[in-house]
């Protein structure tokens, strides 16, 4: 079997070392607060464009997070923008 640390999902599934190129991705997104957690703008890198299931997964990502509208932060606490990295292959 070939070695697939350090490859991208797309390029391990292309070459037959992965039997599910969507299962270990991972999608970052960036929130941009007020500082009494009023979600502004939400933006996210965009690792695997080439994967179809990367791009629904963060869509799915980034329309949750523009729903929510505002996160409850820690008393005392503002942030001007917070990362989230999600992991659609992990369940808990």
């Amino acid at each position: 079997m070939a070695d697939t640390v350090g490859q991208s999902p797309a390029k391990a599934a292309a070459s037959g070392t992965a039997s599910d190129p969507c299962r270990d991705i991972s999608v970052t997104m960036h929130i941009r607060l007020l500082p009494d957690g009023t979600i502004t703008d939400v933006t996210g890198d965009k690792d695997h464009p080439d994967l179809p299931c990367y791009q629904q997964a963060y869509e799915n990502a980034r329309q949750t997070l523009l729903k929510t509208g505002r996160l409850q932060l820690p008393p005392g606490k503002t942030y001007q923008v917070i990362t989230f990295i999600f992991k659609p292959g992990e369940t808990q």
